[in-house]
């Protein structure tokens, strides 16, 4: 091999290096609306039909070159695709566990993504007040994206269901993950490691939480963060059959619509390649308080910070320094 062969593999072997970080990234990055390369985890991934179905554009808020998704978690899924609907062991009458809304920048330089408490009360078209994410049991997709679009005039581009029971098997993988705590969120101090099933418990736990569901977003976003850490610092990139285990776990534990074409996916997570721990910025929609709705236990949000938080989260404005609560940088231990 001459001197200019060897040349002309190291940009290579470095091209590809930088796609599989990308892909990496990607997964973790956005929980679930990650895209991969080839058809070996593109055609695992499902896809959503008729997400957006019967959403008028006009009456929808006005988009920009950036990308938003809504999240839809929930612990357990079947995924009915040609309906659209979400199901857990039992009828398409599910109520999404988890709502946040994840905006990366057209320069892919930088995503915030907001938890928005699924107890939220607030209207929803056709069928009056009612918990936020009722309006997935009532009219799937495209309803629950109408009610988040008008409680927070930002445009929903795409729309992805996580299932954190399946990021369990990606914690495993990589050999469990660790959560650094300063004592919140229902967290003794110090650090925790933790294996798949101690993972999931954790991101599950509400009930005896000191802030009930508030505690749970938290503590979702935090495991999210740990495992995007924990993926990247072990350079699996290098070890193609773990790389191939992770990436098929999570391609079975995700769904997207299918207005989000495959070339768009690979686009997608080349850009999403170069994002840093310190390039992602979480927040939890302001509330004002709790309070009853007949049987029902809501949230109230504080319409007036939302108002800001959004407006400021649409014009790509949003930060750690925008004044609303973030996620703080895990304390030394």
């Amino acid at each position: 091999m001459d001197l200019s062969e060897s040349a002309a593999i190291k940009p290579r072997k470095r091209w590809v290096r930088s796609i599989v970080i990308a892909v990496i990234a990607a997964l973790v990055v956005t929980s679930g609306a990650a895209v991969f390369l080839g058809a070996r985890y593109l055609g695992n991934i499902d896809r959503l039909s008729d997400v957006f179905a019967g959403l008028v554009d006009s009456d929808r808020p006005t988009g920009d070159d950036a990308t938003t998704f809504l999240l839809a978690g929930s612990d357990s899924r079947e995924i009915d695709t040609d309906t659209s609907t979400l199901r857990a062991n039992g009828p398409a009458n599910q109520r999404a566990d988890t709502l946040m809304l994840l905006r990366i920048s057209a320069d892919g330089k930088s995503s915030q993504l907001i938890s928005i408490p699924r107890d939220s009360w607030v209207e929803v078209p056709g069928y009056g007040h009612n918990k936020i994410n009722a309006a997935y049991a009532f009219g799937g997709p495209a309803l629950l994206i109408k009610t988040v679009e008008q409680v927070t005039n930002v445009r929903i581009d795409h729309f992805a269901v996580v299932d954190f029971q399946g990021f369990k098997n990606i914690t495993d993988l990589v050999g469990g993950v660790t959560i650094v705590s300063a004592g919140e969120y229902g967290l003794t101090p110090g650090a925790h490691h933790m294996t798949g099933e101690e993972a999931l418990a954790y991101v599950r736990e509400r009930k005896h939480l000191p802030n009930g569901d508030f505690d749970r977003v938290r503590r979702q976003q935090v495991y999210l963060r740990a495992m995007l850490r924990e993926v990247k610092a072990q350079h699996a990139y290098k070890d193609p059959a773990k790389l191939d285990r992770i990436l098929r776990a999570a391609t079975s534990s995700i769904a997207v619509d299918d207005n989000l074409s495959y070339s768009a996916m690979v686009k997608l997570a080349m850009t999403l390649g170069g994002l840093n721990e310190s390039d992602m910025s979480f927040f939890l929609a302001p509330v004002a308080g709790y309070g009853w709705e007949g049987e029902q236990s809501v949230v109230y949000l504080d319409t007036i910070q939302c108002d800001i938080m959004f407006k400021l989260f649409r014009e790509g404005e949003l930060g750690v320094d925008s004044g609303f609560e973030t996620l703080q940088p895990d304390p030394a231990v």
